[in-house]
């Protein structure tokens, strides 16, 4: 009986294949491991070699001719001569500098933004880079020459675009100001028109259609802006100031050509179009010479106007000013584009400041109350004038009612209440369909305050008519585009 023993004998000989199998196992696993290490090793010193973004560096000054073929004009050559940088073929062309400089800058230095791919022709058609949008071509002083050329936009969050090199295996992406840069259209070559304008010297400021009568024209006087067209009207000094700033700064983008019969035809200024004017008051410069001494110059009154065309894009126009044609920003112009008196006629009348009155009389009832306003100098004991801190007198002032001496903190009280008076709506904004209301003969105020200025030389009316439930008109110097709560007549009846 050997049931036992057989048994044993098989077990030993599975035991003996298992452990060879191990052994075979382990030597090829050796193997693979040795294997793949390597090629992992490869793989990743392949995978960890970043290109150079560095794609070009050479000093402006010896890049002696830029050909530069444009995305929406004709290609052009600028050539580096001895008396400076020249459009080939027209070198009494006048060059904008800033944006030749900066043209001149990315054609030698030029870092790209990431690595994409290696290039072939197929790829390169494939990312807008065959022929391309836009490119240049370079030639060195030294005889070498290159190529750049930028393609389509890259999708992503962030405005990139892709690019390449000639001698440079691969394609790349570059950031927008690369492209703004060596992307520069003909007419952007043109030095354009600079606006001086300073507020301060701003008399007035007319808009027109046309050869139509002006829909907005303000002039500057001692008591603030006021509205001389389409009719008269006090205007928002807060309003205004922001106009003020927005004209201030005005510029033009790019020139067109100069002005002649056909480029009026061209560019969309046979139509009306808008036509500002900018009336300048006389002003005294004070300029300094080399050794520190100051000259002065007289400079007369002036005047400058810009006329709109047609659309240069959707995000900029034509304009025609002093005789040359160039464009100008949507933004840039965005400050008179809109512009219209509704929006810049004040809603507070009374606005002769309490330092600057002579007179104020109310009618109120059938009944005449005048103020008679004066100011003199304050004296302190040693009778000496007072002044403050910056030197300036100080006046108190004086009132007088009808005739009689009286309390000038009463009156003072009650003119600053009509300052506050608030919550007008503007007429063009309610359900009546009036843009301009004008009392007739027969309308009667409900109350009725005449202000004058402490020289006499301006005057105001304001009055208010009874108008729609709850509110009334309120008309100044006869003109009404706003309606006023009714409480307005109760403030204004209750005169000390």
């Amino acid at each position: 009986m050997q049931p036992v023993r057989k048994k044993k004998q098989i077990h030993e000989r599975r035991r003996l294949t298992l452990i060879s199998a191990l052994v075979a196992l382990l030597a090829v696993g050796a193997v693979l491991f040795f294997v793949l290490r390597q090629n992992t090793h490869e793989t990743q010193n392949t995978v960890g070699e970043k290109p150079d973004l560095t794609l070009l560096d050479h000093e402006e000054e010896t890049i002696g001719k830029i050909v530069v073929y444009p995305s929406r004009t004709d290609s052009y050559t600028l050539v580096r001569t001895s008396d400076g940088i020249i459009l080939e073929g027209r070198p009494e062309y006048p060059l904008r500098d800033e944006f030749v400089r900066v043209l001149f800058y990315y054609a030698g230095h030029l870092t790209a933004d990431d690595y994409v791919t290696e290039a072939d022709s197929a790829r390169l058609e494939d990312y807008g880079l065959q022929p391309g949008v836009c490119s240049v071509r370079v030639t060195l002083l030294s005889g070498e020459e290159y190529h750049i050329t930028l393609g389509n936009t890259v999708p992503m969050d962030e405005i990139r675009y892709y690019a390449c090199v000639s001698g440079k295996p691969g394609i790349y992406t570059v950031t927008t100001d690369v492209m703004d840069a060596l992307n520069l259209q003909f007419n952007m070559l043109h030095p354009v028109p600079k606006l001086s304008v300073s507020a301060d010297l701003i008399d007035c400021v007319t808009c027109s259609e046309g050869g139509d009568e002006p829909y907005f024209s303000a002039e500057r006087t001692d008591t603030g802006w006021s509205l001389t067209a389409p009719f008269r009207y006090p205007l928002s000094t807060e309003k205004m100031e922001k106009l003020l700033s927005g004209l201030e700064n005005l510029r033009f983008s790019t020139w067109v050509g100069k002005d002649t019969a056909l480029n009026r035809h061209r560019y969309g200024f046979e139509a009306p179009g808008m036509i500002l004017s900018l009336d300048f008051a006389p002003s005294v410069l004070t300029v300094p010479d080399e050794d520190g001494n100051e000259h002065t110059y007289d400079l007369p009154a002036s005047n400058i106007t810009i006329r709109k065309g047609g659309k240069y894009s959707d995000t900029a126009s034509y304009y025609l000013f002093n005789g040359e044609i160039v464009t100008g920003t949507v933004v840039t112009f965005s400050a008179v584009s809109k512009l219209n008196w509704q929006e810049c006629v004040t809603a507070t009348p009374f606005l002769f400041g309490q330092n600057n009155l002579s007179e104020a009389v109310v009618v109120a009832n059938g009944t005449e109350t005048k103020y008679e306003i004066r100011y003199v100098e304050r004296v302190l004991p040693n009778n000496q004038f007072e002044t403050n801190e910056y030197g300036n007198t100080v006046y108190e002032m004086r009132v007088r009612k009808n005739g009689q001496p009286f309390d000038a903190y009463a009156f003072s009280e009650y003119y600053a209440k009509l300052a506050a008076l608030s919550e007008a709506v503007p007429l063009y904004q309610t359900e009546l369909p009036e843009y301009l209301w004008v009392p007739g003969n027969k309308d009667v105020p409900l109350v009725t305050v005449r202000v004058k200025t402490e020289n006499g030389k301006a005057e105001m009316t304001v009055s208010l008519y009874p108008g729609p439930v709850g509110r009334d008109y309120l008309a100044v110097d006869g003109v009404c585009v706003f309606t006023v709560p009714r409480s307005w007549a109760a403030v204004v009846q209750d005169c000390p």
